[in-house]
């Protein structure tokens, strides 16, 4: 009875050798290049993704490629194809859209904050007011592809039947400022960190005022992904007049980076510990990240923990 238990026992460990091994050489190897999904230009996933990928490269002599991105639906999907082996995302964006079975989560980077831009002359709250009779409430939603869309139309399905009469555009970055040049567009929905390029652009321009986001608290009870967020009087500017003029609630969800699942566990390790630099947090502004640590890293993820991250938190 001994004799046969050692005997399984040793059958058991032939088997196992093998793919003990194949951990071991996945987890140490550094891969010769990498794939990292950005961002389009003005808001910050192009900042930090490019930022990450040149300490990649100085640090460990990966060759970077960067696939350009309109933002999170697509970032995730890069990921999940196969087509991108990094990415930053926000999560509301995997709601009823099926299983992401490939995708790991590394950390939380920063908050998305919905900023409500508004013509100046708009009269009216374009969320529960009206338009004059015979005229829209021109929204401008995000380009197809980004988080920006989705996020949009969760706020706006929020808030249907408030206004009866309002058109979408699809917009980049740049046509959102174009159009508010122009007087186009009445309320531009832009989901990105607060000190993103674009919305100091909308911001400075003086075509705009921000607007605080009505009942934010009862969005966030219905959509967990987000909490409130409130930007504070005089963010952008404070002469001649603050921008904006008082503090403004609204809603922000975080930005999460995340990891092919076949990408080895060391790159990921690397790579956390390339974002939780203290340097690093300081020289990209990610006071979140800098000021909560691990904690805010690891908070609420939308997806299970790559194992080189792990192993990054829990050597």
């Amino acid at each position: 009875m001994k004799k046969t238990a050692y005997i399984a026992f040793f059958i058991i460990l032939i088997i196992l050798i093998p793919f003990g091994v194949q951990q071991v050489i996945r987890y140490r190897q550094l891969p010769s290049s990498i794939t990292i999904a950005t961002g389009k230009e003005g808001g910050r996933y192009k900042v930090i993704a490019e930022a990450l990928g040149v300490e990649i490269k100085e640090k460990y002599g990966i060759e970077v490629h960067y696939r350009y991105s309109p933002g999170s639906d697509s970032n995730i999907r890069y990921v999940e194809e196969g087509k991108a082996d990094l990415a930053l995302f926000q999560p509301n964006v995997m709601t009823g859209r099926g299983n992401y079975s490939n995708a790991r989560m590394i950390a939380n980077v920063f908050p998305e904050v919905v900023v409500c831009h508004v013509t100046k002359e708009l009269s009216y709250d374009p969320f529960l007011g009206k338009p004059a009779e015979g005229e829209k409430t021109i929204i401008a939603v995000g380009e197809k592809g980004s988080g920006d869309v989705v996020t949009s139309a969760a706020i706006l399905d929020y808030f249907k039947g408030a206004s009866l009469h309002e058109e979408h555009l699809l917009l980049n970055y740049q046509e959102i400022v174009k159009g508010f040049k122009a007087g186009d567009i009445d309320l531009a929905i832009v989901t990105s960190e607060e000190n993103a390029p674009i919305q100091k652009e909308i911001a400075g321009q003086g075509a705009t005022k921000i607007i605080s986001l009505p009942f934010a608290d009862s969005f966030v009870a219905r959509n967990p992904d987000f909490q409130i967020y409130t930007i504070p009087s005089g963010f952008y500017a404070v002469s001649p007049k603050p921008y904006p003029e008082q503090d403004t609630t609204t809603i922000a969800i975080n930005a999460q980076l995340i990891a092919g699942a076949g990408v080895s566990s060391s790159m990921v390790t690397a790579v956390a510990a390339i974002l939780m630099d203290p340097e690093f947090l300081v020289r990209n502004k990610l006071s979140d990240l800098r000021t909560r640590g691990e904690a805010y890293a690891r908070a609420t993820p939308s997806l299970p923990f790559h194992s080189g991250a792990d192993h990054f938190y829990d050597p």
